[in-house]
C-alpha cells in the first residue's frame, strides 16, 4: 500500500504494537530502553562513542537500583565496543544491562527523536515543523 510515494504501515500496525506490549507486560519485569547516541552519549563522533551526556550514568545506575531491566539500543555498533564504553564510564554496569542492535520490546523507550504515538494520533505537519532536533540545545 503506497500513498504519496511513502510506504504506509499496514492497518494491523496498532494491533501488532499492542500484542508486543502485552508480551512485555506478561514477562512481569519493569523494562526500560534508551538509545545510545543522543540518549546516553552525546551525538556520534565518527566511529567513536562520545562521552556520556550529563546525568546519563547516574540515570542508568538509579534505574538498575529501582529494579528496572535496562536495554540500550545501539544500532550497528558492535556490542563489545558499547560494553567497553560502559566499563570505562561505570565499571560493572556493562554486565548489568542488555545491549541491543534493534529497538527492544520495553514498557518505556527514551529516545530524543520520538513523538508519542499510538497508531491513532498522527502529528500534524505544524507539530513536525516545530519539532526541535535532538542535537539542538534549548538552554
Amino acid at each position: 500500500m503506497k500513498q504519496q510515494g511513502f510506504l504506509v504501515k499496514e492497518p494491523g500496525f496498532a494491533a501488532l504494537a499492542a500484542q508486543r506490549l502485552r508480551k512485555v507486560q506478561a514477562a512481569g519485569a519493569k523494562k526500560v530502553g534508551v538509545i545510545l547516541d543522543g540518549g546516553l552519549a552525546a551525538p556520534r563522533i565518527g566511529r567513536e562513542i562520545a562521552p556520556p551526556l550529563p546525568g546519563a550514568i547516574e540515570w542508568l545506575i538509579s534505574a538498575k537500583e529501582a529494579g528496572y531491566d535496562v536495554f540500550i539500543e545501539v544500532g550497528e555498533r558492535p556490542p563489545a565496543i558499547v560494553s567497553a564504553w560502559l566499563k570505562k564510564h561505570c565499571p560493572g554496569l556493562q554486565d548489568a544491562v542488555h545491549i541491543c542492535p534493534k529497538r527492544p520490546a520495553v514498557h518505556v523507550m527514551l529516545d530524543p527523536t520520538a513523538i508519542r504515538f499510538d497508531g491513532r494520533n498522527y502529528p500534524d505537519l505544524a507539530t513536525l515543523e516545530s519539532a526541535i532536533p535532538w542535537w539542538v540545545t534549548t538552554d
